[in-house]
Order: structure tokens, then sequence, then C-alpha cells
């Protein structure tokens, strides 16, 4: 990989590890780091397969991923339902 294609694996893993605050704090800390080097690697062979594409191929992916289940893991750990108005939000702000 190019120096510029790890530098932006970089800088894209700081902005993948700000997003992860989506999930709750136990979450983060059991599988964050892992989750971090995982997106890093996958950044590389998203740019290696793709070339230039290749970033804005993996954001479309990571981005639901991340605010699909994050809201899912909050939901599962906090016993909120989907029925109650406003759940999502709350989900979301109980470990923020």
């Amino acid at each position: 990989m190019s120096e510029r294609a790890t530098r932006g694996a970089r800088l894209s893993g700081r902005v993948y590890q700000w997003m992860l605050a989506l999930y709750p704090a136990a979450f983060r800390a059991r599988f964050g780091a892992a989750m971090v080097d995982d997106f890093e690697r996958m950044y590389a062979e998203y740019v290696d397969r793709y070339g230039w594409t290749g970033p804005v191929r993996l954001w479309k992916r990571v981005v639901w991923d991340t605010l699909a289940n994050g809201v899912r893991e909050h939901r599962a750990n906090s016993g909120h339902s989907r029925t109650g108005r406003g759940w999502m939000m709350g989900a979301l702000m109980l470990d923020l």
C-alpha cells in the first residue's frame, strides 16, 4: 500500500474509532480496538482491490453497518423495544 493510502487508512481509522461511540461503552471496551484494526485492514484491501473508489465503497458499507449495529447493541443491552416512542434516541443516549 502506498504512503498516501497508509495515511488515508490511519485517518479513516480515527474517524471510525469516533463512530464507535454509537456502541455501548462495554461493547467498545471489549471489541473496539479489534474493530479499528479490522477496519484499517479492510481499508487497505479495498484500496488494493478498487483503487481510488475503494474508500468510498468501504465507507458506504461501514456507515450503515455502524449505525444499525450500534443501535441494535444499545437496544439489546438496555431492554428498549421498538414500540416505545423515541426508542432509538433513548437507546443511543443511554451510554453517551
